[in-house]
């Protein structure tokens, strides 16, 4: 494959570059720069147009096709009359091509707001469509279940307690009068004094048992402890398998403590 590139197509130069130029005032420097990157853009064209990319290289197995005769038609000679209507149209057509007006192209003013992309639905089928067969449930596990009931008696104590606690914010208290403060206590007055005989009848028939039935002195083993402190405290154990560990440890330990 070859690739051929025009080199010798002219380069236009703006002409307004060119009296800026010709506007500036002179130096001894002027064009030094540029003509550096001049050079330097010059030996990279001349670097890439000398590649070897650009080389015709031979196809060693290309062959070319045999060429074949042509073949003229026996009436090829023959010299046919122009068409003068066609040649009066085509003169008359390129008349007034040139005399057309220009054409003015009429810029569409922008968008305040994007378009907002609208989308056609396909028509619906005419034809009707079969009627679904009947769905079948699924099958529920026993925890869903299990877990549904939970949550369920939950949301319903919760609905409760949420309706208690407005009843309870919604009671109106209402101050007693005099006269009624008076009755409550004349009332409470009474329960308490039913209650405190109440105690002393039952603190007077424990009095009679112990009187007619005198608790058995205890005639085993004992075991009493005397504070060393010299306080006149004394703890009596009647239990001498339970006795604390505590209590038997020698003297000297409880001293150095």
């Amino acid at each position: 494959m070859v690739v051929s590139i025009d080199q010798t197509r002219p380069v236009k130069v703006n002409t307004c570059v060119r009296c800026e130029m010709a506007s500036l005032p002179n130096r001894a420097n002027r064009g030094s720069r540029i003509n550096k990157l001049i050079g330097e853009a010059a030996e990279a064209d001349e670097a890439f147009w000398s590649h070897e990319v650009w080389n015709d290289d031979e196809d060693e197995d290309y062959v070319s096709e045999a060429e074949e005769e042509d073949i003229v038609d026996s009436d090829f000679d023959e010299e046919e009359a122009p068409d003068e209507d066609i040649h009066d149209g085509d003169v008359e057509r390129n008349r007034r091509a040139k005399t057309r007006a220009p054409k003015i192209l009429h810029q569409r003013p922008l968008r305040s707001t994007p378009r907002t992309p609208t989308y056609s639905c396909p028509p619906a089928a005419s034809t009707p469509t079969a009627p679904a067969g009947p769905i079948e449930p699924m099958a529920v596990r026993s925890s869903t279940v299990q877990k549904r009931f939970l949550s369920q008696e939950l949301q319903q104590k919760y609905t409760e307690e949420a309706r208690n606690m407005h009843d309870k914010v919604a009671k109106v208290v209402v101050r007693m009068t005099q006269e009624q403060l008076l009755k409550e206590a004349v009332l409470t007055e009474v329960q308490n004094t039913a209650s405190l005989n109440r105690l002393e009848r039952l603190e007077e028939e424990k009095r009679l048992v112990d009187e007619i039935m005198p608790k058995a002195k205890h005639t085993g083993p004992m075991v009493r402890y005397h504070s060393a402190l010299g306080k006149p405290k004394l703890i009596t154990f009647l239990h001498v398998d339970d006795f604390p560990a505590v209590f038997k440890r020698p003297k000297h330990d409880t001293v150095s403590r």
